[in-house]
């Protein structure tokens, strides 16, 4: 019951608080006078992609498939530890910074690892595609690639999926108890 109740408030939280405002985010990264209806249609593919990387390092930690627990740089920049960073920012009632890329900056490195690989960070590369920046693998990845989020537009997204607001009070998702399907 807990998993289905922590799943629903995950997905209610995406397709109404992250999504929307996220792919505006995006869309307006891309500096498009006149966006086409191609490019929404891969905007959205772009946001989505974006979910689907934040959701894969988010669960890979939970479930000892990237090194959270063994490697302390990692844990350091990891989205677990960024959660925590969030949810203090959230207690202390601070707003996102408009004009820094910090958040932004940070999950990219993530997810180049995830890509990549990274000695330093103990990650062997993962190939598949979803983290690929390069053109010929994955158009949406190489716009992703292009583009920046302030900690104003992109916090409060990652904050909507990394914390969760239960009956048992604020804290990070726990992803282990959530199944590949949720």
């Amino acid at each position: 019951r807990f998993a289905t109740d922590l799943g629903e408030r995950l997905r209610d939280r995406v397709y109404q608080k992250v999504i929307p405002p996220l792919a505006k985010a995006v869309l307006k990264a891309q500096n498009l006078d006149f966006p086409t209806q191609q490019d929404l249609d891969e905007t959205y593919r772009a946001t989505l992609t974006l979910l689907f990387r934040i959701l894969f390092v988010a669960y890979g930690e939970d479930k000892d498939l990237l090194p959270y627990k063994t490697n302390e740089l990692y844990r350091i920049h990891s989205l677990k530890q960024k959660s925590q960073q969030l949810i203090t920012l959230s207690e202390q009632g601070g707003p996102f910074d408009e004009h820094s890329y910090s958040h932004w900056d940070e999950t990219i490195r993530l997810f180049e690892a995830v890509d990549k690989g990274s000695t330093e960070l103990t990650v062997p590369a993962y190939n598949g595609g979803l983290f690929s920046s390069d053109p010929h693998i994955s158009k949406t990845g190489a716009l992703l690639a292009k583009i920046r989020l302030t900690n104003s537009e992109f916090g409060p997204a990652l904050s909507d999926i990394l914390i969760d607001n239960g009956p048992e009070g604020v804290g990070t998702v726990d992803f282990r108890s959530l199944g590949v399907r949720e």
